[in-house]
């Protein structure tokens, strides 16, 4: 039985691995949601307004989006 495609991926050695697929939309909703939680449980933390830190996550998440992009 000749199967060519393992032939191929066995002589390229044990230790490779094939590149693992990055889905950069749940990259982004996950950073998103964290920088959300991270200003929310600061604010808590110290006792301040949520309205303290919206510039700080909106120049944060324009960040993000504008690397994935």
């Amino acid at each position: 039985m000749n199967n060519n495609k393992l032939r191929k991926l066995f002589a390229k050695g044990p230790k490779y691995r094939e590149s693992k697929f990055i889905d950069w939309n749940i990259v982004e909703s996950n950073l998103l949601e964290s920088i959300k939680n991270c200003s929310k449980a600061w604010c808590e933390k110290h006792r301040k307004d949520g309205k303290i830190l919206q510039p700080w996550t909106a120049t944060v998440s324009e960040k993000i989006k504008e690397r994935i992009s």
